[in-house]
């Protein structure tokens, strides 16, 4: 792959990262309220959590078929979507996420410590069934990534 090409994904994908960071929790700093968050920390941290697989995906996805609503698609949609740029890029990142199963691995790594970050600071929920729709968005991002590199550079990495 050319440098120049690469340095402009390498770019792309900091924009990426920086924007995300502010969605994920930036944008959530500024509705806290520090001495309610501190007085009902332990409910809320309890609150905060869903370890069921597929139990948000199912309620979403039964929302849908009673009738398009812009939250569940938003939710199902937008938590794949967000991370098809992750797949994509972290293999122009590093040499451990070239390989297929070391991009999942190295993006399930990242995403559970965002969701960790979320809980614990009640900047967001840890809901599992995030982490699996924002890996299915970087498998997406990766096979983007693995057909652009192999046909528009005509090569492998």
């Amino acid at each position: 792959m050319e440098k120049k090409s690469r340095r402009v994904i390498v770019v792309l994908f900091w924009i990426y990262a920086v924007l995300m960071l502010w969605l994920m929790f930036g944008q959530r700093l500024l509705w806290i309220d520090g001495d309610a968050w501190l007085e009902n920390y332990r409910a809320e941290l309890l609150g905060s959590i869903n370890l069921v697989p597929f139990r948000t995906i199912g309620s979403f996805v039964r929302s849908l078929l009673r009738g398009w609503t812009a939250h569940a698609a938003s939710n199902l949609f937008g938590n794949v979507l967000m991370f098809v740029p992750l797949g994509f890029g972290l293999p122009f990142l590093s040499k451990r996420a070239k390989t297929f199963f070391g991009c999942v691995f190295l993006s399930f790594l990242i995403i559970f410590t965002a969701e960790m970050i979320q809980l614990f600071t009640l900047l967001g929920f840890f809901d599992v069934d995030d982490l699996i729709l924002n890996l299915v968005g970087v498998v997406i991002g990766y096979w983007f990534q693995f057909l652009f590199v192999r046909y528009i550079f005509g090569r492998r990495k």
